[in-house]
């Protein structure tokens, strides 16, 4: 049996077995590290041997030549698959979005530092970390300073010699490589979670299949258009490079096999032609460095993301995001993603989703197609280098015609099978309406305003005191109060200031009541007279409310924004653009310190003030243009309608203190409160309950992967 269909069978073994035995297979990770390990073990010192030997005995114009002619068959490659990316929303389709807030929002671009990735100050600190890009200019430099050197033959052969060694260390170690895939399979297979991955399946469809099309047509097709070989003669010789970079999901320690496959293809090309091996050599290590076609078809997540959350890239961003993307790419995508999410104002909470894919598809067929690029460079660039291309047009544009249809298929084929055959209908509403409270929640009563009798302490008595003969605490909220207090399809009040009023109910060991009031307009009133005690819902401080109320030390800090229809983002974006509109209608809840300062502020700006903002989501567009609200709170209204987005324009950032409220001469109560809000806080409370009901992430216990041994026979618990 070949070492290719080895390594295949302990894949599918591997898969059975996790399907089979689903978490007891997880101690096998330890089987799969060390073959990682092992083959991590070889890549950095032969990527050093290799640059240094292949160059030092290169001459300067050997090396122009390989530079420049390698360096444009990179390029080409790279235009082949960002036409792909481009092509690749063509599979969306037209489905409603909605994501819970993000803090890339709000905060500033990621930096990526090109020159700490680039330059080893200290290259045996970048040997040590790993930093790739570092290793290989330092392995560039010791190579070109060989070059120039008179007495090189000893040094050139002793690391021709090093170099070999590693290189059969390497191949020594592939040949564990079945039993190693078997057991990353089986892992993988055993734990990952197997719930519905909803519209990431669009994405995992259409980039499965688009690398594939690269993989097993487009590149080795181009190479067998150039060279006197065909398709089958370039997969061949690597498949069990290309089936170990797919199942270790690393083409760092595949590099040297591809290397080695690379220079025995090149040998039916041009036997006994020692240039095009020393070629290879020079261009696989360097040109790996450089974003492969599988991490540039990585950067269709950012088109994706956009449609995943509501948040689209426009046609004015499409050639910044094909530079930045590519430039941002120099370094990880973990790197790259988050800065590019950030930089195009798409929620940073889709960074996470990535993460999941990636393991799940990326790592995979990414990698697979990385090192289907590499072996195509590394062919092409060192024919291109030593003369040996031969153009055949009328190859060239059959070629270029099938592979065209083949992405078309593809784009299409996903977009017309998530559209007519697997449509999906919006949950977004649902997803949110079915929250559940962070923590279980006692019984309350729930009472509308009108409905409460007043009920004031007698004069010069204690707040406190009187709430706890009543044995009830009163806690008024204000009408769509999303995400602090509203009620779900379960039919109970829940939100983030819900939660925190049940808690403050159990620390004072009373019940809690929730005084539902029309708008935030009855607030003074209503705390004044007793029919509430205090006012929990996202409320603002403003300086009237700071005169006429005791308001507590801010618990929470949210971002000033603007909600706005899906395809009006780009208008709001930044301050230049909401001044260059003629007129924007804004709505806005009364809260007129923030909406004075707007006025001065923006001249074209009129303030309709709205008691909810469902008049603002209800309105065809023809009465308000825009909504003034909090970011954090618009994104829970944008799961109710998915047509509206948050923006925040760049260059503002205008924070809004959140606190608590007790009527003016509940001094005491208020006292009370700020020591327990500050309580809460330093208990890790209210940061639980933001990450739950602001950013979306519910804290429930996974269930165990689903097994045959467990689910099917029932032999383990």
């Amino acid at each position: 049996m070949s070492l290719a269909a080895a390594i295949l069978l302990g894949l599918a073994l591997g898969l059975g077995a996790g399907v089979f035995f689903g978490e007891l297979v997880a101690p096998l990770g330890v089987v799969g590290d060390v073959f990682v390990r092992l083959l991590q073990m070889t890549v950095l010192p032969y990527v050093v041997l290799s640059l240094s030997t292949s160059i030092g005995h290169l001459d300067r114009r050997s090396v122009a030549s390989l530079a420049g002619r390698a360096g444009l068959v990179y390029l080409v490659l790279s235009a082949i698959t960002l036409a792909v990316v481009l092509a690749f929303p063509l599979s969306f389709p037209d489905w409603d979005a909605a994501t819970f807030f993000s803090p890339t929002l709000t905060e500033a671009p990621a930096q990526l530092d090109l020159v700490q990735l680039f330059v080893p100050a200290n290259p045996f600190q970048a040997l040590s970390e790993s930093v790739v890009p570092a290793v290989v200019i330092f392995s560039v430099a010791i190579g070109l300073g060989l070059m120039s050197m008179e007495r090189k033959g000893p040094v050139l052969e002793t690391l021709s010699v090093l170099s070999a060694t590693v290189s059969k260390i390497t191949n020594q170690i592939i040949r564990l490589a079945p039993v190693g895939v078997f057991a990353i399979t089986a892992k993988a297979a055993g734990t990952l979670g197997a719930d519905s991955l909803g519209r990431l399946q669009v994405y995992g469809l259409a980039y499965v299949g688009l690398a594939l099309v690269l993989t097993l047509w487009v590149l080795p097709g181009l190479v067998a258009a150039l060279l006197p070989i065909s398709s089958r003669q370039v997969i061949g010789p690597t498949r069990d490079a290309l089936v170990t970079a797919f199942a270790t999901g690393n083409l760092f320690v595949v590099l040297p096999v591809l290397t080695e496959r690379s220079k025995a293809i090149l040998e039916e090309v041009a036997p006994g032609d020692e240039s095009l091996a020393e070629s290879v050599d020079a261009i696989v290590p360097t040109f790996f460095n450089l974003p492969t076609a599988g991490k540039l078809l990585t950067l269709s997540w950012i088109p994706f993301a956009g449609w995943f959350s509501g948040s689209e890239l426009s046609a004015a961003d499409v050639p910044g995001f094909l530079v930045v993307g590519t430039a941002s790419f120099l370094g990880s995508t973990s790197i790259g993603i988050p800065y590019l999410l950030d930089l195009f104002r798409i929620p940073a909470d889709t960074f996470q989703v990535f993460l999941a894919i990636d393991n799940l598809v990326n790592s995979r067929f990414g990698t697979l197609l990385s090192a289907m690029h590499l072996v195509a460079l590394g062919l092409l660039g060192a024919c291109a280098a030593r003369g040996r291309l031969r153009v055949r047009p009328r190859a060239l544009i059959q070629h270029a015609l099938i592979s065209l249809v083949l992405v078309m298929g593809v784009v299409t084929g996903t977009r017309l099978l998530f559209e007519h055959v697997l449509s999906a209908e919006y949950m977004g509403y649902e997803l949110f309406a079915s929250m559940r409270p962070r923590f279980e929640a006692p019984v309350a009563r729930y009472v509308e305003l009108e409905d409460v009798e007043p009920d004031r302490p007698p004069a010069g008595s204690s707040w406190l005191a009187h709430i706890d003969r009543r044995g009830e605490l009163r806690i008024c909220y204000p009408r769509d109060a999303l995400p602090f207090a509203f009620f779900g399809d379960h039919g109970h009040l829940v939100g983030l200031d819900v939660e925190l009023a049940h808690e403050l109910a159990r620390d004072l060991e009373v019940k809690a009541a929730f005084v539902r009031m029309p708008n935030v307009g009855h607030l003074d009133g209503a705390l004044a007279s007793g029919r509430c005690d205090v006012a929990l819902s996202g409320l603002v401080i403003t300086p009237a409310r700071a005169r006429d109320l005791e308001l507590t030390q801010p618990y929470l800090e949210h971002t000033l924004a603007l909600i706005v229809r899906d395809h009006r983002r780009s208008e709001f974006a930044s301050r230049d653009a909401i001044r260059a509109l003629p007129r924007v209608r804004l709505a806005a809840p009364e809260i007129p310190h923030f909406t004075e300062k707007i006025a001065r502020n923006f001249p074209n700006v009129e303030i309709l003030t709205i008691d909810s903002p469902r008049a603002f989501f209800r309105d065809d567009g023809e009465r308000y243009d825009a909504l003034l609200y909090s970011a954090e709170a618009g994104a829970a209204w944008t799961f109710i309608y998915p047509a509206f987005s948050v923006v925040v324009p760049s260059a503002t950032s205008i924070k809004v203190p959140i606190v608590a409220a007790v009527a003016a001469d509940a001094g005491e109560l208020r006292a009370f409160l700020d020591h327990w809000l500050a309580l809460v806080r330093s208990e890790g409370l209210i940061d639980q309950l933001y990450e739950h009901w602001i950013l979306g992430k519910a804290a429930e216990a996974r269930e165990p992967r689903w097994s045959v041994v467990r689910n099917v026979l029932g032999w383990v618990e």
